[in-house]
């Protein structure tokens, strides 16, 4: 490896490690793990940063929801930033992509889905996320299964595909703000209900969704109730 690259990475790693909030999960036995961890590896990998941090102080300048989450699948004004989608198209080998956000305060697990295809998340703030693979064919999935990790504010990194994840979990009172880069017409709204009749978990376009039985609100929009075990929460938020 170049020294420069060794610098770099020690220098995130340092950050990450050193700089970490006093938080912890209500499960107090689940370790919170940061990106350069390789337990990250099997999920995602981390992305050039600075390729990036653009995108971070324009999500910043979007609103903040009254309560919840906000999520925009395309946000016309983050998408004329030619430069950002040059470099998120790169990772989806050319193809026409959206550029979004997720933005709020929801500070556990509730719900965890998949795509077909890999996700760009940009941290426009600290937050936890909530990560795991399901195993083929099942409609369920064990949250003892699950591994949480500590992103920081300033990251860049791709999800793989069918890697479980959902809303970034708060770790302070302000919320979380986190860009959502995705194939275009992800999380638009199904138009044939033969689709959802073969498989109950497909939820909308190229999203596929396993809610906990906590979570009504998803359960009554048709949302399979597959997370087993207690909802996640984040202790001692700031």
């Amino acid at each position: 490896m170049k020294p420069q690259k060794v610098m770099m990475f020690l220098k995130r790693y340092l950050k990450v490690v050193l700089f970490m909030p006093a938080v912890s999960l209500s499960d107090e036995r689940i370790p919170l793990q940061h990106l350069t961890s390789s337990r990250f590896t099997k999920y995602g990998t981390l992305l050039d940063a600075d390729a990036f941090q653009a995108a971070v102080p324009a999500l910043q300048r979007k609103a903040m929801p009254e309560a919840g989450n906000v999520y925009v699948a395309s946000d016309p004004s983050l998408e004329d930033d030619s430069s950002l989608v040059q470099e998120a198209e790169t990772v989806f080998g050319e193809m026409d992509i959206q550029v979004g956000y997720c933005n709020g305060y929801t500070n556990a697990v509730n719900a965890l889905e998949y795509h077909k295809s890999s996700e760009i998340n940009v941290a426009a703030t600290d937050f936890i996320l909530c990560l795991g693979r399901l195993e083929k064919g099942k409609s369920t999935f064990d949250l003892n299964q699950a591994e949480f990790f500590y992103v920081k504010k300033g990251e860049a990194f791709e999800l793989y595909p069918e890697v479980l994840h959902f809303a970034p979990m708060a770790v302070c009172g302000d919320g979380f703000q986190c860009l959502v880069i995705l194939p275009r017409g992800t999380n638009e709204e199904l138009t044939r209900e033969a689709s959802r009749r073969q498989d109950p978990v497909l939820f909308k376009k190229n999203k596929w969704l396993l809610a906990h039985p906590e979570r009504d609100v998803l359960i009554d929009q048709g949302a399979v109730p597959g997370l087993l075990g207690d909802n996640i929460y984040v202790k001692g938020r700031q």
